[in-house]
């Protein structure tokens, strides 16, 4: 998800000058969203068996970078509308 951003936000950069690589940024645009619940979905489970099986451990991580695991939400939320708000509002940016 994160190499697809960054390689859009390239192909966008170059496609001010050639339409080919606005068209390969608008298609990869369109495959993030759905990159994105595929990375949520995939990512939950294994997250769960660790909690699991390294309940000590994972719980003293946790305890020491509270903070940046509380932080995690709003970030990951502001970028998930970021790129909702990038691939419904595409035709009117251009």
């Amino acid at each position: 998800m994160v190499g697809g951003t960054i390689l859009s936000l390239v192909s966008q950069i170059k496609g001010l000058k050639d339409d080919d690589y606005h068209n390969l940024s608008h298609e990869i645009a369109r495959t993030i969203t759905v990159n994105k619940s595929l990375a949520v979905v995939m990512g939950v489970a294994p997250l769960l068996c660790i909690n699991t099986l390294y309940t000590m451990y994972f719980y003293s991580a946790n305890a020491l970078t509270g903070i940046m695991w509380i932080a995690i939400v709003p970030l990951v939320t502001v970028a998930f509308l970021l790129t909702y708000l990038n691939k419904y509002t595409w035709k009117t940016l251009r």
